[in-house]
């Protein structure tokens, strides 16, 4: 096997520095994106209050009491929809889903319930 005996040029110190201001400022750009895409603190807290609440409602409309229709729940973050519909043609079995409707950010959070009616 033959032996290389190019050399390859060694950069000089003024490239090496404008590639590092490069990938700097990409990385930046990069870094500043991500942050700006992730969750603040006040919605994580607003996101745990609304999934408790919808614990709340789902406890309050699984119970059977509640005839087929449509509920609604005011809070300060939102609002939650209750809707419960027969389920298929199973005459024992309702169908509830929860939707919360964050007001702040115009999330939602939607839940499906098959529920077995106590006789």
């Amino acid at each position: 096997m033959g032996t290389l005996r190019q050399r390859v040029k060694a950069d000089t110190l003024v490239e090496v520095v404008v590639a590092s201001v490069i990938f700097l400022i990409v990385f930046m750009i990069g870094f500043e994106t991500l942050t700006r895409l992730t969750i603040r603190e006040d919605e994580g807290l607003v996101l745990v209050e609304a999934d408790r609440c919808i614990g709340e409602c789902f406890r309050e409309f699984s119970n059977g009491r509640y005839p087929l229709g449509q509920y609604e729940r005011k809070y300060e973050w939102g609002s939650i929809e209750a809707v419960i519909a027969p389920y298929r043609d199973y005459r024992s079995l309702q169908m509830l889903t929860l939707k919360a409707l964050l007001r702040e950010n115009r999330r939602r959070i939607e839940y499906h319930y098959v529920i077995e009616l106590k006789e």
